[in-house]
């Protein structure tokens, strides 16, 4: 019987090491898209694509939140000498994550809303609704604050998101 569960045991840690091996030669992982903005030549912010790693083995709630904190540490710094950034405050933080019904729910911490002007708040949700409907699961995005659905986005009341929104809603924010 000892001579069994050792067996199991050493299948178990070869199962393990090769899916390690796996995971860090990226086999096993898959491109994740994240959006900032780059400053063209005319000092016009137009909305870029980035790549990072994911992990297929993640659920899609679980890669969302990858992506989402991905894009909430902001551009890198190979990216941010290419005049890549983010128009998300830095310290920002994403309490939870869930997608029903092909709508992606974002409870974000109330530093989301901080900073102001109607552009930066656009160019905010306008990186969160791409990066979130890349996946097939997302088809929009419905923004709350800690725990708390809200009808419109910063102090002010800038940006109306009684409603979720989709890449429909950012079209004039495209490149």
């Amino acid at each position: 019987m000892k001579k069994i569960i050792l067996s199991v045991l050493f299948v178990i840690l070869i199962i393990l090491i090769a899916i390690f091996i796996l995971l860090r030669s990226g086999v096993l992982s898959q491109k994740i898209t994240l959006y900032f903005f780059k400053t063209q030549n005319n000092h016009q912010a137009v909305l870029t694509k980035t790549q990072r790693k994911g992990s297929y083995l993640l659920n899609p709630e679980e890669k969302l939140k990858y992506a989402i904190d991905k894009l909430l540490k902001g551009p890198d710094k190979k990216e941010t000498k290419s005049d890549i950034f983010s128009f998300i405050p830095s310290k920002t933080i994403i309490h939870d994550v869930k997608i029903k019904n092909d709508i992606a729910y974002l409870n974000f911490d109330k530093q989301i809303e901080s900073g102001g002007g109607t552009e930066n708040m656009e160019g905010r949700l306008s990186q969160i609704v791409f990066t979130a409907t890349q996946f097939p699961q997302v088809k929009k995005v419905r923004f709350l604050i800690n725990g708390k659905k809200i009808t419109s986005f910063s102090g002010e009341g800038l940006t109306d998101v009684d409603k979720p929104l989709g890449r429909n809603n950012m079209k004039k924010i495209l490149p």
